[in-house]
């Protein structure tokens, strides 16, 4: 179970925007997969995940990024062999989980990081072409 967000904004997010357009494709997938391992990591520690057993946390993963001429993809997701018990316990808002996580717990956290994710990987970005300049 993955999900995808797309990212619209104001004119400091079209910069970044631009500044990201403008470096390499390796610096790119390093630093949107940075990010997105930060997001996974923040998710799985924030109290967002279901913890009955514990299992459906540890199964939280971040694909490589892959980029094509016109995106650049980052795929998080939860489940691996137990995808539907994940897709389960996302998609049941009527589940209780007192104290131990929520439903939607892939989701609502990336809503909360989608407007934010630009600033961090234009910074890296910049600090990668910093080192490259020296």
């Amino acid at each position: 179970m993955a999900i995808t967000i797309s990212i619209k904004g104001d004119d400091a997010v079209r910069r970044n925007l631009l500044t990201i357009r403008s470096a390499t494709p390796a610096e790119v997938r390093a630093s949107l997969h940075m990010e997105s391992e930060l997001i996974m990591t923040d998710i799985k520690a924030g109290g967002w995940v279901p913890k009955d057993t514990g299992a459906l946390e540890t199964s939280g993963f971040v694909e490589p990024t892959v980029l094509t001429p016109t995106e650049a993809v980052s795929t998080l997701g939860f489940g691996g062999a137990a995808t539907q018990y994940a897709l389960i316990q996302h998609e049941a808002q009527h589940f209780n989980h007192p104290g131990q996580g929520q439903a939607k717990y892939l989701e609502a956290p990336l809503r909360l990081w989608a407007p934010r994710i630009l600033d961090p990987i234009a910074s890296r970005i910049r600090r990668m072409w910093a080192r490259r300049v020296r």
